[in-house]
């Protein structure tokens, strides 16, 4: 998962809900939980898509994936439910400070 997917159209699964409309997933997986420590990522792309296609495009989240107790999260929409963004300290490479201002 860590190529980088030229074609990807910013999800992983298209599917038919019961209503015969398309859903559009993407799917994020974890052997552990997911917690502030494992956060689930969306790529650009994949957000990008997931502003476009609206409330047919949902999020799952697998939870501990490969155990029998298996959890999934299912989130529809969920670029739209967005109403804050994290500038975590990856951001550190693209920052300027104040020696450099």
């Amino acid at each position: 998962m860590e190529e980088i997917q030229v074609n990807h159209p910013g999800y992983d699964i298209t599917s038919i809900d019961a209503y015969n409309q398309p859903r559009f997933i993407e799917v994020k997986s974890f052997t552990g939980i997911w917690d502030s420590r494992n956060p689930a990522q969306m790529t650009k792309r994949e957000f990008e898509t997931a502003r476009e296609k609206g409330d047919k495009y949902w999020l799952y989240i697998v939870e501990k994936v490969e155990s029998e107790d298996f959890r999934i999260h299912c989130i529809c929409d969920p670029a739209r439910q967005v109403d804050a963004y994290l500038f975590d300290h990856g951001w550190i490479n693209l920052s300027e400070t104040n020696d450099e201002l």
